[in-house]
């Protein structure tokens, strides 16, 4: 997995020091964050402070662990003190993702989301044969 394609609007830091970041290419990216770093979280709100932004960095190993793609630019992102991360992205929607079945959409919230991102999908040139 690689980095962001744009800018960077919006960093986060979860209660495992994995970092979140959201921007304006709609991904939302997890990195591990490195467990011998200092306090992190003083960072967690951070917005184009790009002399921070390289210090908070440097405390990243460089694995992204996960990418969400979202159907729109990711404006900021939170996270919960129970690891869930809430994005809000410029079609005016907070979502809250998580990793607990128990609250998780359910299958129909899912299939509409997933429609909403095959509409902004960039189709792959040439189409596979």
């Amino acid at each position: 997995m690689h980095g962001h394609s744009s800018f960077i609007f919006s960093l986060a830091v979860l209660p495992n020091n994995d970092i979140v970041s959201g921007g304006e290419d709609r991904a939302l990216k997890i990195w591990s964050g490195n467990n011998n770093s200092i306090e992190l979280t003083s960072f967690s709100n951070m917005l184009f402070v790009s002399k921070k932004l390289i210090f908070l960095l440097c405390f990243i190993d460089g694995n992204c662990k996960q990418t969400i793609m979202l159907p729109n630019t990711v404006w900021c992102v939170a996270a919960m003190e129970n690891g869930d991360i809430v994005t809000a992205t410029s079609d005016a929607v907070a979502r809250i993702w998580t990793k607990d079945p128990q609250r998780s959409a359910d299958e129909l919230k899912l299939a509409e989301y997933d429609a909403k991102l095959a509409a902004v999908a960039i189709p792959r040139y040439p189409p596979p044969s």
